[in-house]
């Protein structure tokens, strides 16, 4: 991508209010979207859906115990009989602003990650905005336009909800302002510490921006270098790229061997091609005004109706060398290829298909679709809009039309192509001269703001919202009975579990010492062993739950404690009851284990099978470990 023909004045070039902008705006978006839906202080609604409600705000509840409180940031009781809470930081909870939780109390921890969630948008339109200052070296309002297109894209308005990606998005566009410092002006610095912190922040989706990184090297070194200047910045590159990684290090290492013993590490190459959708139908998505997915369902591709518009002045300026077309075609196509085919899926995902949450690598089409948007956006400003321009325009929307008419909402298909039409008409009275730049600058805005709140409307409905109030169920109850146990109990160690779960990683959101996790870290072999004994688990090995067990299930996992938030127990001959608070009761087992405890070398021999029938597995564990042969 060549820099644009003219530069703003040196002191427009200082200005930092385009990017202070760039941050502000998209945030007040989202956060009016949240309001309609009555979050919390605006109502009795919270952004806790789905995986956000089940697995990140325990383990962030838990992060948040730990920070305030001490504890081992190494590994964790709170969750799953005791696991590695590395792995567990490194996938959902190493964003830096996670820090930010640590100053509120636990009551307002909801509240605190909702602003943080705001905060990560922003991040995402700050940093996209000064991408684009450094590679075009242009500083005006056209990188608020944009940067606001990137931050209210439809992956972050569908996937918004899945906070532990939103880091990695934002900070993309600061890990390819690094390649373009690296390979135009040879400063390897910002590349660096992007990557570095790209991976800490989650390496799950860092990883599919070093694979992007490496593509748009390529497309830079085309668009920049000469020939001879190639071995030495792909050596600078590599170098950088390594250090990068060396910088995440602290949680990569630890993380690396803990997926090993996961169930994603099990997977199968594909053996034959295949691709999941029509081609139109995935060209169709690239409209504005419908759902984004949020779950199950097509890619999340749109980014704004205006870069649509100007894929037709990229392609046919002059002042667009021919190399940045087909760079920007190529890229662009292999992006699309990439969400309709398995096999590029597949290695996407690193070597692994995923649950929901399809084609989670989408997000880098809008960075590349608007990255080709501004570039034409800015040739258009400085020829002042050309008749090849709006016939091009015109092109474009009659293509789109047809492409997306009965194959999207058709609502959604005459919107979009009415703001189309609308963009061309503002670009047209700029070629009038009837708009100057201030104008167009506020004609578009107008438009890209009707757009913008309809997409962020639309995007937290799909998602929608769970209750505040009552969440997590009988919490202070639970609470009160937790003291009542410590108090009556001096042993340094025990293990309580409730009786019903509410989320899948109950230990880590009332905070005790369970049985529960509900984490795509959690050690396949403990999921197993779980599961032969008859507790509710898993078969793709990532969650195992407490459920209720028999004497020896509970003897085994040491449920010393069981608490009941709506009845009593029915085994009275087990469990003894110590204690309660207004409908919660709390037992103690009369024949629970402790962590340690000595039994017969022959349990080693004990082959966990979660196929076979519980009590059979049952039966050979404490024969096994006791050498009673009567079965129980």
């Amino acid at each position: 991508m060549k820099t644009p023909l003219s530069q703003t004045n040196v002191k427009s070039q200082k200005s930092r209010i385009f990017l202070l902008l760039s941050f502000g705006i998209p945030m007040l978006f989202l956060a009016v979207g949240l309001v309609l839906q009555n979050v919390h202080p605006f109502g009795d609604q919270q952004i806790l859906v789905v995986d956000f409600w089940h697995q990140y705000y325990p383990f962030l509840r838990l992060l948040h115990e730990k920070l305030q409180h001490g504890g081992s940031l190494l590994y964790t009781w709170d969750s799953g009989l005791g696991s590695n809470f590395v792995s567990i930081f490194a996938y959902y909870a190493a964003s830096p602003l996670n820090l930010l939780t640590a100053l509120v109390p636990e009551t307002f921890l909801r509240d605190a990650v909702t602003l943080v969630l705001l905060l990560k948008v922003g991040f995402a339109g700050l940093f996209f905005a000064c991408f684009l200052r450094g590679t075009f070296r242009r500083n005006d309002f056209s990188l608020c336009i944009f940067s606001v297109m990137y931050a209210l894209c439809s992956y972050i308005l569908g996937y918004y909800w899945n906070i532990i990606w939103l880091d990695t998005v934002a900070l993309l566009p600061l890990v390819v302002l690094g390649l373009v410092y690296l390979v135009r002006d040879g400063k390897c610095r910002l590349y660096c510490i992007a990557l570095g912190l790209s991976l800490f922040t989650n390496f799950y989706i860092g990883m599919f921006t070093c694979i992007f990184a490496v593509v748009a090297y390529c497309c830079l070194c085309v668009c920049y270098l000469r020939w001879k200047q190639l071995p030495m910045r792909t050596l600078a590159m590599a170098g950088c790229s390594l250090l990068g990684g060396a910088l995440a290090a602290i949680v990569l290492i630890p993380t690396y061997y803990a997926l090993q013993l996961t169930h994603s590490v099990n997977n199968a190459f594909p053996t034959a091609v295949q691709f999941y959708e029509n081609w139109r139908t995935l060209a169709a998505n690239l409209i504005s005004f419908h759902e984004p997915t949020s779950k199950d369902g097509l890619p999340n591709l749109a980014c704004g109706v205006l870069p649509l518009v100007l894929i037709g002045p990229f392609l046919r300026s002059g002042r667009i060398r021919i190399r940045e077309k087909i760079m920007a075609v190529l890229v662009l196509a292999f992006l699309m290829i990439s969400c309709n085919c398995n096999v590029l899926n597949y290695i996407w995902h690193g070597f692994h298909f995923p649950n929901m949450l399809p084609y989670r690598f989408s997000f880098l089409f809008s960075f590349a679709l608007l990255t080709v948007g501004y570039r034409a956006f800015l040739v258009v400003l400085e020829e002042k809009c050309r008749v090849w321009d709006l016939l091009a325009m015109l092109a474009v929307t009659v293509g789109v039309f047809l492409i997306a008419y009965n194959v999207q909402e058709n609502r959604a298909v005459y919107w979009t192509a009415a703001l189309m039409l609308l963009y061309t008409g503002i670009m047209l009275l700029a070629y009038r001269q009837i708009f100057g730049k201030k104008m167009l600058y506020l004609a578009v805005s107008i438009v890209l703001a009707f757009e913008m709140f309809q997409n962020v409307k639309l995007g937290t409905e799909t998602v929608s919202t769970s209750a505040y109030t009552g969440y997590p169920a009988s919490y202070t109850d639970v609470e009160n009975l937790l003291e009542q146990i410590d108090e009556q109990d001096e042993t340094p160690f025990y293990r309580t579990e409730l009786s019903t779960w509410y989320t899948l990683n109950d230990p880590a959101l009332y905070g005790y010492h369970g049985v529960s996790q509900f984490s795509s870290m959690a050690n396949e072999n403990v999921t197993k062993w779980i599961r032969s004994l008859g507790f509710p688990a898993s078969e793709a090995g990532n969650r195992y739950y407490y459920g209720g067990g028999t004497p020896v299930g509970n003897a085994f996992t040491g449920v010393r404690y069981l608490i009941s938030r709506a009845s009593t127990v029915l085994d009275d001959s087990a469990w003894e009851q110590i204690a309660s608070s207004e409908s919660c009761y709390a037992y103690r087992n009369q024949y629970d284990l402790p962590i340690g405890f000595r039994a017969n070398a022959a349990l080693l021999e004990y082959d966990p099978n979660p196929e076979a029938n519980p009590f059979d597995n049952l039966n050979t564990l404490f024969r096994l470990a006791t050498g009673i042969e009567t079965p129980l």
